[in-house]
């Protein structure tokens, strides 16, 4: 943990195969990169928004350009509620006026938002385009770019509209990281954390030797950031379409989706949403004896020292618990919930939660009942 993780190339393969590039500096391999793909493409479509491109989005077509790669850019406004079916229009609109062919490569340029909508895109035009994922953000590096679930969001609730769509590459450049606003970096943390508790409960210990140094960027980030990926990917590779062990990853996502949706799009961060679903299935895990209260209380004091479990906004339980049932992992009316142990490392997925349980925890995380400050 001394030494900062050297770049590193992570494979899976199921029913696709991605190539997995992280470390300091790789956006500046983006060009190279593609370009040493089985089919390195002629033109790369760059994809943001308005406030990634001013960031990023030179550095990026540089390092395009630079390898032979012809530019063309499309941009959307910042903002989850932009995330919806009507951008998604849009954006075809554009790719349509670019003359846009199967082998050009969409590239996803910045956090979980344009990841995701942009790699809707390619999974639905043309039947299929290309896709290369290049995160800003801790959330999208450590989770939403990597495994290839894309998607919009209805007012309905969050990513109902949705495929599987592999990119070809990932690049997660961390020194991108280090200019992240602070609230941005707290929220994506919870996705680190949460790849702790699931699979590798050394990761999670090193969080809690120093959640300080991690909060304030001051460790080397590469080490913890590689172990996160590397459970996503190992995850992901294990059961590419979520019919076993990749639901271990929605692990706070089920009550984090509702939360978010019922407090209204923005005004919850997703990671802040996802750290308070943590906090409460964990609650449930021990309602239901799979876990304990002692590991209720380790991962809170995680999660708080790391800057999460800020206040809730107001949100009324009903609304919350509408959109909790229609969320994607409902089956037959029973939600699949992924649910720690006793202990950081292991996780289970049960389906037989009593209905009852589920909106008690609700009702008084809700009401400031059962999480004090």
């Amino acid at each position: 943990m001394n030494e900062a993780t050297p770049r590193m190339v992570l494979r899976y393969d199921g029913q696709a195969h991605s190539i997995v590039h992280c470390g300091a500096g790789a956006l500046d391999d983006l060009g190279n990169l593609l370009g040493g793909l089985a089919r390195p493409p002629r033109r790369a479509i760059l994809c943001s928004d308005s406030n990634v491109s001013v960031l990023h989005g030179e550095r990026a077509s540089r390092a395009l350009v630079s390898a032979g790669i012809q530019v063309e850019q499309v941009m959307i406004a910042a903002g989850e509620e932009h995330k919806n079916l009507e951008t998604v229009a849009r954006c075809y609109r554009e790719f349509a006026a670019l003359a846009v062919e199967r082998g050009d490569v969409v590239v996803a340029l910045g956090g979980g938002v344009l990841g995701d909508l942009f790699g809707f895109v390619a999974a639905t035009y043309l039947r299929g385009l290309r896709l290369a994922q290049a995160p800003t953000t801790l959330v999208a590096q450590v989770d939403s770019a990597i495994g290839g679930k894309v998607g919009v969001d209805l007012p309905e609730g969050k990513n109902l509209v949705g495929a599987f769509k592999h990119p070809e590459l990932v690049v997660a450049d961390e020194d991108l990281l280090r200019t992240l606003p602070d609230a941005e970096w707290i929220a994506g943390t919870a996705e680190v954390a949460k790849a702790g508790v699931i699979a590798d409960a050394q990761l999670f210990t090193w969080l809690e030797s120093d959640p300080s140094g991690w909060r304030q960027r001051s460790i080397p980030l590469g080490p913890i950031l590689g172990a996160a990926i590397a459970v996503k990917a190992k995850i992901v590779e294990e059961d590419v379409l979520e019919t076993g062990s990749r639901m271990y990853l929605n692990y706070g996502h089920t009550f984090g989706h509702a939360v978010e949706a019922a407090a209204g799009y923005g005004v919850l961060r997703h990671g802040e949403a996802v750290g308070w679903g943590m906090a409460m299935e964990a609650r449930l895990a021990a309602a239901v004896e799979l876990s304990n209260a002692g590991f209720v209380a380790r991962q809170d004091r995680l999660l708080r020292n790391l800057g999460l479990l800020a206040p809730l906004p107001p949100v009324k339980p009903d609304h919350a618990l509408a959109y909790l049932y229609r969320d994607k992992k409902v089956r037959d009316g029973r939600i699949r919930w992924a649910l720690p142990t006793t202990a950081p490392g292991a996780c289970v997925v049960r389906d037989d939660v009593p209905s009852e349980l589920v909106r008690a925890v609700l009702e008084r995380t809700l009401a400031g009942d059962d999480i004090g400050g």
